[in-house]
């Protein structure tokens, strides 16, 4: 309830916002990739959701705390290369995806947002999360 009520003081409709329930494995990447922005939560971070995420080409924003479980996504978001989409802390975070809508119409994302959709698609290709290869020459000099 809160999370629609902020977008909607921000000018988002409120049917662009989606939670998910548990589907096959196809239908659910092919549902993540559907998707603008993916809000991780900071207790406990997405783990494998946060790859397929990111995989699929969607932003994350993301924060943790001490826990090792709470910096797994930022993690991620540093070997895809985007620094940006980990924030430091609360405060942050609510900024940043703040930022993110802020001009956002009921017909689709922000330019910002936008922008992000784009380098974080650019990153599958050229980042070293994704590079299969380089992660088999590590595990084979190990």
């Amino acid at each position: 309830p809160q999370i629609r009520k902020e977008a909607e003081k921000q000018g988002l409709a409120e049917d662009r916002i989606r939670f998910g329930t548990t589907l096959p494995k196809k239908e659910y990447l092919e549902r993540g990739a559907l998707a603008d922005l993916f809000l991780d939560t900071p207790l406990v971070n997405a783990h494998t959701s946060a790859t397929d995420i990111l995989w699929a080409g969607v932003p994350m924003i993301t924060t943790g705390k001490e826990s090792m479980i709470s910096r797994v996504a930022a993690s991620l978001c540093l070997a895809a290369g985007r620094s940006e989409m980990v924030a430091v802390n609360l405060a942050e975070y609510a900024a940043v995806v703040g930022q993110l809508l802020q001009g956002a119409g009921n017909g689709g994302p922000s330019p910002r947002l936008q922008r992000l959709k784009r380098l974080t698609r650019h990153s599958k290709e050229h980042s070293p999360l994704f590079d299969t290869r380089l992660w088999t020459e590590h595990l084979d000099v190990s």
